[in-house]
């Protein structure tokens, strides 16, 4: 009994190894069942927001046809009225489905990257120390922990899914077309829990472009045209919402503070320690403080390193441009009201992955 258990251990170790994935959140993130909801976006969002205080006709009307107020975020919304609807309010329940929504999308990031990495001996197993990093990474804490951070989790379970699936098209023929249609739906509704997942068609692009692949690059371009297509009207509409935001800085003003952002959580990633709610910025920007010119030399210098691994380590080379590509867009969201600030943890919860790809594929 003891060596069939042991054999099937051994032959199903990806799978065990996929049970630990979804499990780790629980015990990094478990206290927050029994906390209450944050004092600040959670009360804004949820406790002082009639709109999700359970589920109706006119609740759902106005989760599709209005901002919260700046975010269009409707099914985001409809989760937190589902949620008011099983536990009456309790915060446990919507800390339940964060948490939940977190292991399912860590799993998730172990999936994917097995698929990128196919063809490579070692692929379940990166896939896996990458899994376990996003799991239980200090960096996650408030996405996971603040109820508030479901749009950035119900985002990325879209974001994962719509490209597993469109992968998936690409890797076997069959039935393709239903995966496709499947792609497209998850990019629609990932995209109606927060648009920040808009640049999902500009990273398969890159894969395909980058990574050996079954299909040419204007076939694939073909294929996500739907998807451009949908980020465009969705950035757009997004557009309403973060108006007086996006005509309150100078374009010198965004790029410098992009620079000082994205080396931020680079660093936090590596080191997370200090971590807050905010880190607000009130000295000058200006291009020849070295807390700008310094990170905008060092993201520089890791685009060259993108370019330069680009034939001999694509991998490193596209986890380097998923990190930048799927941060961009909070690139433009650096003021609350009066307050400048340069960073929001929950802001790293997408691009983190591409910085666990390119720390798995060196470290193997």
């Amino acid at each position: 009994m003891r060596m069939l258990l042991f054999r099937w251990c051994r032959h199903h170790w990806f799978l065990l190894g996929l049970a630990a994935v979804f499990l780790l959140p629980w015990l990094a993130f478990s206290r927050s069942l029994v906390q209450d909801f944050a004092a600040i976006d959670d009360a804004f969002l949820i406790i002082n927001n009639p709109t999700v205080h359970g589920v109706t006709l006119s609740h759902l009307k106005l989760a599709f046809t209005t901002f919260d107020p700046e975010l269009y975020i409707p099914i985001t919304l409809l989760s937190f009225q589902l949620d008011w609807l099983l536990g009456g309010g309790s915060a446990f329940v919507f800390h339940l489905t964060n948490l939940i929504l977190h292991s399912v999308n860590a799993v998730l990031v172990a999936v994917l990257m097995n698929v990128l990495l196919r063809g490579n001996n070692h692929a379940k197993g990166m896939a896996l120390s990458a899994a376990l990093l996003f799991a239980v990474h200090p960096l996650h804490t408030e996405a996971v922990v603040w109820a508030a951070g479901r749009k950035d989790l119900l985002s990325m379970f879209f974001f994962l899914v719509s490209a597993l699936l469109f992968l998936h098209t690409s890797i076997s023929p069959k039935k393709q077309k239903i995966m496709y249609i499947l792609s497209i739906v998850a990019f629609i509704l990932g995209l109606l829990s927060k648009v920040l997942i808009a640049t999902l068609p500009a990273i398969l692009l890159m894969y395909f472009v980058l990574m050996p692949r079954q299909t040419s690059v204007r076939r694939t371009i073909l294929k996500l045209s739907p998807f451009f297509l949908l980020s465009a009207v969705f950035l757009f509409v997004a557009m309403f919402g973060k108006e007086r935001i996006l005509t309150s800085s100078s374009l010198l003003d965004t790029v410098l503070m992009a620079q000082k952002s994205a080396f931020f959580y680079l660093q936090k990633l590596t080191v997370p320690t200090r971590l807050t709610v905010i880190y607000p910025f009130q000295r000058m920007i200006t291009v020849l403080a070295p807390e700008f010119f310094l990170p905008l030399l060092i993201n520089l210098g890791l685009l060259w390193i993108a370019f330069w691994q680009r034939r001999t380590r694509p991998l490193v080379s596209f986890g380097i441009l998923f990190y930048f590509v799927t941060l961009a867009p909070t690139f433009f969201n650096f003021h609350k009201g009066d307050l400048l600030f340069f960073a929001v943890d929950r802001y790293a919860y997408i691009p983190s992955l591409g910085f666990f790809m390119v720390l798995t594929v060196l470290g193997s």
